[in-house]
């Protein structure tokens, strides 16, 4: 297991989040390219993300596992590789780093998580998933919490030079959370090549791709056939994609309530804790509550969360980011519980990977959905704050037409664990 969560540690300790947007725009880059980075950045995860987890369950999860802490090290090189006085050359260097972090996360996604339930499984000991599930939230909170004090700290040469009695510069410091990444992905990196083997070798097709795209196929008629793990799915991505979109803001939303920019790093490492917190409380409910309880109890605490989030109370209104972070966390441990139980070993990164294009294709649709609120609300200073009110409102739509689409389906028998093979 310690191969597990060393790589996810590793490969999710960014030292650059709590100034991301600042890198990119300090680089010399426009908020109109720092949005279509992104936009690129989702859409490498969505083309790659299924065909991906289809080929690790043909090639082999671990090789999957190690390419992704390989794609990791060299999208950090190219941002340190990066001049400061050629934009053209910083834009064409940032795309490919984008584009390497899509991948990177799209090789990652399911891989490591199916390799290291099989290998519970071949001990007989899958019982133990939602303690290693348990240990990994609280493991990669606190590295998160760890990352955004450092990191925040690390980019400001003030903070620095008042700490030590330097005399840093900007531009000297400019790199400092990228290179702080970069450690963080060699960790992964050795983490992976850690990693034991499947228990069954596999011997490497002749076409692997155009297997893995037929893996995707019968998988996906499988899971379109099963009514539970399609609720799963959808319960999921309900709960994350509208949780996503506010967190993404949260530095915008801290300054909203009264928060200047030097407290983004502890307000990012206080939220890191609360999620922290989900933890022991998930596995808990895993073990002795129905799935209907879990989802009720998680629509509760996200509705909740929106709701005290648009109330914007000065400094107060942080506590319900706190709330959202705990909602996301469960939601993610909940979906990995669930959905590694109703597939076989051969299909498992497929399916898992499935979860992970629909969120990110849900992410991607509140986005528009929210640029549209905004041109809608028109201008204004507390546009951003009044834009808030819309995030409650469609989460009780799209909640109210998720469970009337669940009620409406036939109820079907527990998932079959053997999607037909093509």
């Amino acid at each position: 297991m310690r191969g597990f969560l060393g790589f996810r540690v590793g490969f999710n300790t960014r030292f650059y989040y709590p100034v991301f947007a600042l890198l990119f725009l300090d680089f010399g880059l426009t908020l109109e390219q720092f949005a279509l980075l992104n936009l690129l950045w989702s859409a490498a995860i969505v083309l790659l993300e299924v065909p991906s987890g289809a080929l690790a369950d043909i090639i082999g999860r671990r090789s999957l596992v190690i390419l992704a802490a390989v794609l990791m090290v060299v999208e950090m090189g190219v941002i340190l590789v990066a001049p400061d006085d050629a934009p053209a050359v910083v834009l064409a260097l940032f795309a490919l780093n984008r584009i390497l972090s899509g991948a990177a996360e799209a090789m990652a996604s399911g891989a490591d998580e199916a390799l290291t339930y099989d290998a519970l499984t071949a001990d007989g000991l899958e019982d133990q998933w939602p303690r290693v599930l348990e240990r990994l939230t609280v493991l990669q909170s606190g590295a998160f919490f760890t990352a955004m004090l450092i990191g925040a700290a690390a980019y400001d040469p003030n903070f620095l030079n008042h700490l030590f009695g330097w005399h840093l510069t900007k531009t000297q410091t400019l790199r400092l959370p990228v290179w702080l990444t970069l450690g963080s992905s060699l960790v992964a990196l050795a983490a992976a090549l850690s990693l034991p083997g499947e228990a069954t070798r596999k011997e490497c097709p002749e076409h692997p791709y155009r297997q893995a795209f037929a893996q995707v196929g019968g998988v996906a008629r499988w899971l379109f056939s099963q009514q539970s793990v399609l609720t799963i799915i959808g319960a999921v991505i309900l709960l994350d994609h509208v949780v996503r979109l506010p967190m993404t803001l949260a530095a915008k939303y801290y300054r909203g309530i009264g928060y200047d920019d030097a407290w983004l790093g502890v307000l990012g490492a206080v939220l890191a804790g609360m999620g922290a917190a989900a933890g022991k409380p998930s596995r808990w409910l895993a073990e002795r509550a129905s799935r209907t309880t879990v989802f009720m109890a998680l629509s509760g605490l996200t509705l909740a969360g929106l709701l005290g989030l648009a109330l914007a109370i000065p400094y107060w209104g942080v506590a319900f980011m706190g709330i959202l972070a705990i909602s996301i966390q469960s939601a993610n441990f909940f979906a990995s519980y669930y959905l590694n139980r109703a597939v076989d070993s051969q299909r498992r990164a497929t399916l898992l990977s499935f979860k992970g294009l629909a969120s990110n294709l849900a992410f991607g649709g509140i986005n528009l959905v929210y640029t549209a609120m905004l041109r809608g609300l028109g201008g204004g200073e507390d546009l951003f704050l009044r834009s808030l009110w819309g995030l409650p409102i469609y989460f009780g739509a799209v909640w109210l037409i998720f469970v009337l689409w669940v009620n409406a389906r036939p109820s079907q028998p527990k998932p079959s664990p053997e999607p037909p093979a093509d």
